[in-house]
């Protein structure tokens, strides 16, 4: 039994987004073997028999990380790093998100000179942290590849670590977000009631958040042409509003509902929850849909994500219409889980929503393939991989740092805040702890 800690950045409650959704599920995973505890920002009103829940606000590194074996996290902080070698604790860097992609889109409004600080800064905190990390883990094969990619190039790819594994799934290993092992049950009222919506209606859910690198527009440019179709089709934004309040306004959500407006749907076939449900609740609405939908732009963030708000189109048997490109809309064709069509062509998702909405018989076989493949992804089975990863550093030993890079990378990444002098004094306390 190893003593994991599970770092997790975003904020934990009934209301969570994916970050704490995955470490919230992964550590009562893991509790199953292992000691575990998971660090939030703030204090939390969930509480767990089996996972001692702590807040890291106003704990310093060493403290945190003196008792533990292990730490899993999202960004190795160089604080972190020296803790973490003083105290003998091996560290896994969690890659389901790849941050630096998504900071690309995030940040298209920002001046030029701007964007590329962003961009180098995000770039230096992700090399940081696989330099630091003993393991990566992931969401998805194509991410494996992704973070292989960049492990080579920082020269961790070396002959004698892929002479004794020459797979390196010890090195990147794929812990995808899960789903609960059950099907959902319903314990009160799903959105049709709240909203008025019939029960003989057809809706598309979009589960999750509308952030800037998705394309909610050209789907409500088809629903214009769905409505003139059909009017009994209707489709519902689940949540607006980032549960972590520290989280931007997402432009993308505000453009999508002046677009709703204009088109003359907001309120009538396009609804929007413009706050979150809550983790708990959250099966109650899945089951008020027919579809579970998602629909983003053909960029690099597209081909590396994965989306964790499918899991639970998955977990509620919903038949699903994406767009092509990432790992789900592979999967929807080639097991038939509904319709994947090209990003940024209304004409062919007003086809598929009148195809998936008017053929019961259709829907029925993509909910039959969807039920059929659920268990590949549930949090047990990802958790399974994680606890591989953990056996794994412990029997390995660290990797060396080259420690001019790691200052170099620390001031780069904290440019804004801290000066090169200072960055490159912290690593050399951090070297002369380790003579």
């Amino acid at each position: 039994m190893a003593r994991v800690l599970l770092f997790c950045h975003d904020v934990l409650g009934q209301q969570m987004a994916g970050p704490a959704i995955r470490y919230w599920e992964l550590a009562h995973q893991l509790a199953r073997r292992h000691s575990v505890t998971l660090a939030v920002p703030t204090s939390t009103d969930l509480q767990s028999d089996t996972v001692r829940i702590v807040s890291y606000a106003g704990r310093s590194y060493a403290e945190l990380l003196r008792a533990q074996d292990v730490v899993v996290t999202q960004l190795v902080w160089p604080r972190m790093l020296a803790a973490a070698r003083r105290h003998g604790v091996r560290i896994v860097a969690d890659f389901y998100d790849p941050i630096v992609l998504e900071d690309l889109e995030n940040h298209r409004g920002s001046s030029p000179a701007g964007r590329r600080a962003r961009n180098q800064r995000s770039l230096a905190k992700t090399r940081l942290s696989l330099l630091a990390a003993d393991a990566v883990i992931c969401a998805s094969e194509r991410q494996r590849d992704l973070w292989l990619g960049a492990l080579m190039e920082l020269d961790r790819i070396r002959p004698d670590a892929y002479d004794s594994d020459p797979s390196m799934h010890s090195l990147v290993e794929v812990v995808p977000f899960g789903m609960p092992d059950g099907p959902p049950l319903r314990t009160g009222p799903g959105f049709r009631d709240a909203l008025g919506i019939g029960a003989a209606d057809k809706v598309l859910l979009w589960g999750g958040g509308v952030w800037n690198w998705f394309d909610p527009l050209t789907l409500i440019e088809a629903m214009k042409l769905v409505v003139s179709a059909d009017p009994s089709v209707h489709l519902v934004f689940m949540g607006l509003r980032h549960p972590n309040a520290l989280v931007p306004a997402s432009a993308m959500a505000a453009r999508a509902l002046e677009l709703a407006e204009r088109t003359g749907l907001l309120g009538r076939n396009v609804h929007a929850n413009t706050g979150w449900v809550p983790y708990a609740e959250r099966q109650n609405h899945l089951l008020d849909a027919d579809i579970g939908v998602s629909t983003h732009f053909d960029h690099l963030e597209t081909r590396f994500a994965f989306r964790t708000r499918i899991l639970d189109y998955l977990w509620a048997g919903l038949p699903l219409l994406l767009t092509q490109g990432d790992s789900f809309g592979d999967l929807v064709a080639s097991r038939g889980l509904g319709i994947a069509v090209p990003p940024e062509d209304p004409m062919a998702l007003r086809d598929a929503i009148l195809r998936l909405t008017g053929d019961a018989d259709l829907r029925a076989r993509a909910q039959a393939a969807v039920i059929a493949g659920r268990g590949e992804f549930t949090w047990a089975r990802s958790a399974a991989g994680l606890d591989r990863v953990v056996e794994s550093v412990l029997a390995s030993s660290p990797p060396t740092l080259p420690w001019r890079a790691v200052a170099h990378l620390y001031a780069t990444s904290v440019r804004e805040v801290v000066v090169e002098r200072r960055a490159g004094e912290l690593v050399r306390r951090v070297v002369e702890r380790r003579k």
